[in-house]
């Protein structure tokens, strides 16, 4: 067992996502946080060249996704790493935030961006067909979703402020 110094600049790096050979972190050099994409097996570093800050990048198979603050509500983009395909999600009146991906299967919480507590629902995009559907919506907060790619787990705000788990099977 080894220990790797991955960056060396005196800017903060944080939020590591990491699958195969790929690293993703959010570098702060710039005074706003952009993705950079590590290669662990060269050594190798790309940066992506986007305005605003980005944040939460998660990494899974040929897949990276990652929250976007570079407008006045906050997004998920979702990219493909060969540059096949980008979509975002997100608008005035619904923000995106945390996203997970696993397989071909991208969830993220799609929350009320009135400011106030606001519902939060959680949604998903099949990105082998690009169809997105709601996995969960109700009157509760439906927050931090987790996925394997068949299941989708989530925490269910109740009335007295404690949380519940649920979970959505796609295959029943």
């Amino acid at each position: 067992a080894s220990t790797t110094r991955i960056t060396a600049n005196g800017a903060d790096q944080a939020m590591p996502s990491i699958d195969g050979d790929l690293l993703a972190y959010v570098d702060f050099s710039a005074n706003q946080g952009d993705i950079v994409l590590y290669a662990l097996s060269s050594g190798s570093t790309s940066r992506l060249e986007i305005t605003g800050p980005q944040m939460y990048p998660v990494v899974s198979g040929r897949w990276l996704a990652y929250e976007d603050h570079s407008s006045p509500y906050t997004t998920v983009v979702v990219r493909a790493l060969d540059g096949s395909y980008q979509n975002e999600f997100g608008s005035s009146n619904y923000s995106a935030t945390r996203p997970v991906i696993a397989g071909d299967l991208l969830v993220y919480e799609n929350r009320d961006a009135s400011g106030s507590a606001g519902d939060a629902d959680i949604k998903a995009l099949d990105l082998a067909t690009k169809t997105e559907f709601l996995i969960a919506s109700s009157d509760a907060q439906e927050l931090f979703p987790a996925t394997d790619g068949r299941y989708v787990a989530w925490a269910v705000a109740t009335e007295n402020g404690s949380f519940r788990i649920r979970m959505y099977d796609r295959q029943t």
